[in-house]
């Protein structure tokens, strides 16, 4: 990222949150990268694609979830099912930071990332190599299209894309899969799954840090 997008950034940061949004920025995305060798934490704009992928204007801009979020939910997760009989798919999967904290904590049947936009799935790539996971599968493609599930899943979404396309994704998985977990993180098309069940709502004033986890398909 150049300076003028870090400066951009930092901007962005402070008109939504101040001093405070830069420091949990700093705690919870950069930190990552530093302590890892990793690349996650740089944003990029829709705008600054290099190649613009067909559902582009449904997508929003690249940002990592945060590093407490993603390992709050995915802890809560991990007590509700077994998951070594479970696939983990990340769905906007960016440059691949959720597959690192999931495959470096947790040991899933099957990881699968899926993103529509090429440079992040060579980062991703790159990422996960650094931090010693190479059993994922990552996909080249728009989410819509994906549904290779398996019979269990645990589904991860930060906030990828707009209502459009949650909408599809979310008939996807009630087809092609049996039982699912969703997490989902920034959840700003939550109303999309309402005929699903609410296993944890967490709440707070910076949206980053909203994250509700849902069910489908275990009480049948």
């Amino acid at each position: 990222m150049t300076t003028d997008h870090n400066i951009q950034h930092l901007e962005f940061l402070f008109k939504n949150g101040g001093f405070s949004k830069i420091l949990s920025y700093i705690e919870d995305s950069v930190a990552f990268d530093i302590k890892l060798g990793t690349d996650t934490s740089s944003w990029l704009e829709k705008k600054n694609f290099k190649t613009k992928p067909i559902n582009i204007k449904h997508g929003v801009r690249y940002r990592a979830a945060a590093t407490s979020e993603i390992e709050d939910a995915l802890s809560k997760v991990s007590k509700l099912i077994n998951t070594n009989d479970a696939g983990f798919y990340d769905l906007g999967c960016g440059k691949g930071k959720v597959l690192c904290i999931a495959g470096m904590q947790y040991d899933y049947d099957d990881y699968v990332g899926v993103d529509y936009y090429p440079d992040f799935i060579d980062i991703a790539e790159k990422n996960l190599k650094i931090c010693d996971i190479m059993d994922v599968n990552l996909h080249l493609g728009d989410m819509i299209n994906y549904k290779d599930f398996k019979e269990t899943n645990v589904i991860f979404l930060y906030n990828p894309a707009d209502n459009i396309i949650i909408d599809q994704v979310r008939k996807n998985i009630q087809k092609y899969s049996k039982k699912s977990i969703l997490i989902y993180n920034k959840p700003i098309h939550e109303d999309i799954f309402k005929g699903w069940d609410i296993v944890s709502k967490k709440t707070s004033d910076d949206p980053d840090y909203c994250t509700t986890i849902l069910s489908f398909g275990f009480n049948k």
